[in-house]
């Protein structure tokens, strides 16, 4: 098929505009801003991730961010929404679309011990995903049933799954530098995005976990209980917020000697490389929006790189994106 590849994951949908030839499929990531101004477009294929309650400085409220996500449903005219059956608030209000599919659901595609299902069938061992994280297994179930509600064959598109590699400053392995290694996730910008990280990577041995950028005024102290528990070597916050999210954090009882804050992102790295012994990794997972001292997430990952002692032009760009 020939497939377009564009909107928030890094393509202007008006590069694209009135192609010629026009693709046979176009395949769009849209936030919340967008969806929430969607017009008379109806996709054939809706597929909602989850929903959390995020850029509340623009929506204003919990309520109007659900409104204005789901508005890529169309008023249930959609041809098929593809539903995260694990997230209880989304299966709560698409309950009446009639249209719905369900993934992380025992009769769809869905992870169940070691291997990615569909129903009953075992199709993909999660030894074979290259990204870690339980999120990331949910991602690929997301994505099989989305080609699968696309009228694909989502089973024979399975084993190329094997084959992708992480996305720029998403969970983005850098190297290794004096024993250290690095892992840029600048893109979790969101405080549920950030734990999703911490949980993939905190299992590989000591972490240094950079958090902070943009307050948009969410409610962190679930996410803050959640970290506590997840227990990182260190926590070091960036900026004015990253202040208030390591006092928070205090108050969770996490022990002083486990946290600590820097002005900038420079200062927080030299402070996370400090504490860390040899092996360890340092995770940039700000769990906050760039806005407060960076042009974007990209420009904040780069500046990580560099200050690690990586080339930020090796951290690349998403391929595929445009038509092809």
């Amino acid at each position: 098929h020939r497939t377009a590849l564009a909107g928030n994951i890094g393509m202007p949908l008006l590069e694209l505009f009135d192609p010629d030839p026009a693709p046979e499929v176009w395949v769009i990531e849209l936030s919340s801003f967008q969806t929430a101004d969607l017009g008379e477009g109806v996709p054939t294929v809706a597929t909602i991730l989850n929903l959390s309650p995020e850029h509340l400085d623009w929506h204003g409220t919990a309520e109007q961010y659900y409104e204005d996500k789901l508005a890529i449903l169309c008023d249930n005219e959609v041809e098929v929404a593809v539903i995260n059956a694990a997230d209880a608030e989304l299966m709560r209000r698409t309950a009446s679309v009639p249209s719905r599919v369900l993934f992380n659901h025992g009769a769809g595609w869905h992870v169940s011990g070691d291997w990615i299902m569909d129903g009953s069938v075992q199709v993909l061992p999660l030894s074979d995903l290259p990204l870690p994280g339980a999120h990331n297994a949910s991602n690929v179930c997301a994505a099989l049933a989305t080609v699968e509600a696309a009228g694909m064959d989502a089973r024979a598109l399975a084993r190329h799954v094997r084959s992708f590699r992480a996305l720029p400053h998403r969970l983005q392995p850098l190297g290794e530098k004096a024993g250290i290694r690095y892992i840029n996730d600048s893109i979790a910008t969101t405080p549920a995005a950030m734990i999703e990280a911490v949980r993939a990577v905190a299992p590989t041995g000591p972490l240094a976990l950079l958090i902070g950028g943009k307050d948009r005024g969410l409610d962190w102290r679930p996410h803050a209980a959640e970290l506590a528990q997840l227990a990182p070597t260190v926590i070091v916050g960036m900026g004015e917020f990253g202040k208030r999210l390591v006092a928070l954090l205090a108050e969770q009882g996490i022990p002083p000697e486990r946290l600590a804050h820097g002005e900038d992102l420079a200062q927080a790295m030299a402070m996370a490389t400090a504490r860390l012994p040899d092996g360890g990794t340092v995770l940039l997972s700000p769990g906050a929006p760039s806005f407060d001292a960076f042009r974007d997430y990209r420009e904040r990952g780069e500046r990580f790189a560099e200050l690690a002692g990586f080339d930020p032009a090796l951290i690349g760009r998403i391929e595929g994106l445009g038509i092809a």
